[in-house]
């Protein structure tokens, strides 16, 4: 009589290197409105993204400018993470 067994079968992970490893961070669509921080005394870049269409949040203290601007205007390091 023939029961029908089912093969089951038990793995292992080998890890074979391990080494440092940052992970790019996906960019925003460019219609996404993103946080980017802008000092009080930098007058001449605030006026760049007013002129941009950004609008100030001064609950969060934080300038929002749809993302293709940032990039237009070289600002992608001043971007706050989680920001909006």
């Amino acid at each position: 009589m023939n029961v029908g067994f089912v093969k089951r079968y038990k793995t292992v992970e080998l890890i074979v290197e391990e080494t440092k490893w940052l992970p790019r961070r996906r960019q925003p669509a460019n219609d996404t409105l993103v946080a980017i921080k802008v000092a009080l005394s930098e007058v001449g870049i605030r006026r760049q993204v007013k002129q941009a269409g950004g609008m100030w949040n001064g609950k969060k203290q934080i300038w929002e400018l749809r993302y293709d601007q940032v990039v237009r205007l070289g600002l992608q390091d001043r971007l706050v993470q989680g920001g909006i």
